[in-house]
């Protein structure tokens, strides 16, 4: 269901770069050397097997989900290949499986090439009517993608022949390219898909996409095994076998990276990020703007939780002090803010800041929603991983030391993202807004009150209008000041708590070469190599 919403005409946002071509359109350029020098991969180098220690436990490797590089992104996109890929250095975006993405003036049409002769492993073609079907997916419905809030925009995706789609937007929409270099450009082969239904993306069957890498085997939160396709489209594959597994806890994993266990450690955790900085590893860093935070219920589904009271939801933001969850679950090495975006120096920090703990008004607050009959209890969901659970102790304390009694449970990655997204069974549920600074708006987003990815049942004309601001921005000022004006609106509605914006790093071993990221946090490893 697309929303139908009048906005200013917006061309790509400067925080976006893309080379431009003719008539104040964009477009992406060819895609780049690898890092590390330009070294890659070729048939003389070839040979070796990698072990990655990957931030969660990967439940589902169907793209349809909600897809990042913590979660699956790097095991979907070593399947799969992207249309595009970003660059977090440049801010830039390239073709892969596409030959060129541009945008008409005002960024309500994309014309989407693609390359030709590039085929799945069952010898059906990559073509246009297959990236359609592939898009379409998330958009189906009880989705639990994380892209189905910007395929509200397009009103048709029209095939023009068969290398051409056309994305026929409803409003302007600038940040497309971030779209197809994420889950939405990790196109699936349509036979499988037929094939497996309801099955895909959970058991181990080769063909499944036009990445370098075939599934060889999957266990479901333990590991996934990928075996290097002998005759990938965009050259040789170096690594014979790649394997992620899941390591309980951020520490643990980087332990496991200088034991030489893995030579790829994707650590969120920040005493784990604080200690590979220390040590010198080389690596990948990205920031998640609001990426803990603490989702609240605010009657999603015409549900009619005690969080839909905004006493009550006040009451539990003025509780959660940033500082006290930093200590409990990082040792006060993280990013304690209760601000959107944060630090301050980053470039689309407003001058609005989030609100202050205030528990003896959280008292006062919690006595007042008693006294109108509720009963002061709620229920919390949280991962299983021993940083959120240390999260869920400290949030149960904060809100216990104000009047309200938690009963708090740690669940599996999967079993969270049914509480939430599929159930909305919940009253306060471990979250993250985890905002990408190339396209902030994606994640803010999820708080429109039309918006199919509004997973709190949050409801406020003046945050559309600011959301909607965002959206239209056409520079990093616009940008910040549409920030600024969701901040605002934040700090008197309180539609979630944020307490943090963790940094994430993804430590790489020195015998590994020629890796790439790319959007989401996500690693492609089609130029990788051991040295």
């Amino acid at each position: 269901m697309k929303r139908s919403r009048t906005l200013a005409a917006a061309a790509l946002s400067t925080l976006l770069t893309v080379a431009a071509c003719g008539g104040g359109g964009q477009s992406a350029t060819p895609e780049g050397e690898a890092p590390t020098g330009g070294e890659a991969c070729t048939a003389e180098l070839a040979g070796g097997k990698i072990t990655m220690g990957v931030g969660q436990a990967t439940q589902t490797l169907d793209p349809v989900t909600q897809n990042s590089g913590g979660n699956g992104g790097s095991e979907r996109a070593a399947l799969y290949d992207t249309l595009m890929t970003y660059d977090p250095g440049t801010n830039t975006y390239a073709p892969h499986l596409a030959e060129s993405l541009a945008s008409n003036e005002d960024a309500t049409e994309w014309t989407l090439k693609l390359r030709a002769g590039i085929t799945f492993p069952t010898g059906n073609p990559l073509t246009a009517d297959v990236v359609r079907q592939s898009l379409e997916r998330h958009s189906a419905d009880a989705s639990t993608s994380n892209i189905v809030n910007i395929l509200e925009f397009v009103e048709e995706l029209e095939v023009v022949d068969e290398l051409t789609l056309k994305f026929h937007l409803s409003e302007p929409y600038g940040t497309l390219p971030f779209l197809l270099a994420g889950s939405g450009g990790e196109i699936t082969n349509p036979e499988v898909v037929k094939q497996l239904g309801d099955k895909f993306g959970q058991q181990a069957t080769p063909a499944m996409g036009l990445g370098p890498y075939d599934l060889e085997r999957f266990a479901p939160g333990e590991e996934v095994v990928l075996k290097a396709k002998k005759d990938y489209w965009g050259g040789p594959v170096c690594i014979d076998e790649i394997r992620f597994v899941y390591i309980t806890g951020g520490q643990p994993t980087y332990e496991a990276l200088k034991l030489g266990e893995v030579q790829m450690a994707y650590l969120t955790d920040a005493r784990a990020v604080d200690l590979a900085k220390r040590d010198g590893v080389a690596g990948y860093s990205s920031n998640s703007f609001a990426g803990a935070a603490v989702l609240m219920n605010n009657g999603v589904r015409g549900g009619k939780p005690a969080t839909i009271d905004p006493k009550v939801r006040e009451a539990i933001t003025l509780a959660v002090d940033p500082e006290v969850m930093n200590k409990r679950r990082w040792d006060g090495l993280g990013a304690a803010s209760t601000s959107l975006v944060y630090p301050p120096e980053s470039p689309l920090a407003s001058d609005v800041s989030g609100p202050k703990p205030d528990p003896e008004r959280a008292k006062e607050l919690v006595a007042e929603a008693k006294a109108g009959g509720w009963n002061g209890k709620l229920n919390l969901v949280c991962p299983n991983d021993p940083s959120n659970q240390e999260a869920a102790i400290a949030l149960k304390a904060l809100l216990y030391s104000v009047g309200i009694d938690v009963e708090a449970s740690n669940v599996a990655t999967a079993d969270l993202i049914k509480a939430v997204i599929v159930d909305a069974d919940y009253d306060l549920a471990c979250w993250g807004v985890g905002a990408q600074p190339a396209s902030p708006y994606l994640a803010f987003s999820g708080f429109h009150s039309e918006s199919t990815s509004n997973y709190s049942g949050f409801a406020n004309p003046e945050m559309d209008e600011a959301i909607d601001a965002l959206q239209a921005a056409q520079s990093s000022e616009q940008q910040r000041e549409a920030i600024g004006a969701i901040q605002t609106v934040w700090n008197a509605a309180f539609p979630a708590v944020v307490y943090g914006s963790p940094e994430s790093y993804i430590a790489v071993d020195d015998s590994l070469r020629g890796t790439i990221q790319t959007s989401w946090g996500t690693v492609l490893f089609h130029k990788a190599f051991v040295k």
